[in-house]
């Protein structure tokens, strides 16, 4: 029975370590995405300046609120990864509180690289350029990290509920 129990901690370690560094991976991504958006974000700053384009504010002000969603996903994924990583370190539990934090930035990240996404598409489909193909590529990786890193806090939300019950 012992042996079960050290068996099941290992593998909840190794999980919470995952985790850990999934999130990292992902805050350093989404802060990646978060500069790149901030040049686009400046970029359609400087052409509001012109009447010919006017339509440039509206998309600073989106662009701008995806940098802000950006930064602040990955200063919330750093920091949960950072104490994931210390609560495994330590062999203990990680609080209930850190996975719904997690998740809650996920989904709120999703929408917003989706969104970053559509839009380095569309610049590639105008304009094949460095910020275009940054912009496609990092909104791609941190759409699919989100998304790991979404079910995996969802399967220790449901191994926590799953070991308390027991």
């Amino acid at each position: 029975m012992t042996d079960n129990i050290d068996t099941v901690d290992k593998l909840t370690s190794k999980l919470e370590r995952a985790m850990g560094g999934l999130n990292i991976t992902l805050g350093v991504v989404l802060g990646i995405d978060g500069i790149i958006l901030a040049v686009m974000a400046f970029c359609c700053l400087l052409m509001s300046f012109s009447l010919f384009f006017m339509a440039a504010i509206p998309a600073f002000l989106v662009i701008g609120f995806l940098c802000l969603m950006a930064f602040g996903g990955a200063i919330a994924n750093i920091a949960t990864g950072i104490g994931t990583l210390f609560a495994s370190k330590k062999q203990t539990k990680v609080l209930i509180f850190v996975p719904i934090v997690t998740i809650a930035v996920d989904i709120a990240v999703i929408p917003a690289n989706v969104i970053a996404l559509i839009c380095g598409a569309y610049l590639l489909y105008t304009e094949v350029n460095w910020l275009s193909v940054l912009i496609f590529i990092v909104a791609a990786c941190a759409i699919m990290l989100a998304v790991v890193s979404l079910v995996l806090s969802i399967i220790r939300i449901v191994k926590r509920k799953k070991s308390v019950n027991q």
